[in-house]
């Protein structure tokens, strides 16, 4: 997974760095944004919540509630993974991503910020 998370860093970076940085300060819906844009935003959030579970399976003192959750984490980064290569690789060559796969991509980065979320608000 090591190997396949630095792929997705410097597929990351270079279309980052290729698109400029004051992409996301712009204001604009979702709709409005290129396949690149997208793919970025999409990435962005599967490596902060990939390194988030990394941190948090290393924790020594994880109640049993985190155990599962941090399992349904790790289900949900397996499954969303080849899925958000094949919309990086659209993106890149500047193709639109079917509505399929592109709803099948934002429903399981859903879940996981859903799980996230969970995390936090039940340390309250």
């Amino acid at each position: 997974m090591k190997g396949k998370r630095s792929v997705l860093l410097l597929v990351l970076a270079a279309l980052v760095l290729s698109s400029g940085c004051g992409w996301f300060a712009q204001n604009s819906s979702w709709d409005d944004w290129p396949p690149v844009r997208r793919a970025v935003f999409v990435m962005w959030i599967y490596s902060a919540q990939y390194d988030d579970y990394l941190r948090n399976a290393r924790r020594e003192s994880l109640t049993e509630a985190e155990k599962v959750t941090l399992r349904e984490k790790k289900k949900i980064l397996i499954e969303a993974y080849p899925l958000i290569q094949v919309y990086s690789q659209f993106a890149q060559e500047g193709v639109s991503p079917s509505a399929e796969l592109e709803a099948q991509v934002l429903s399981l980065v859903t879940r996981l910020e859903s799980l996230t979320l969970q995390r936090i608000g039940g340390n309250k």
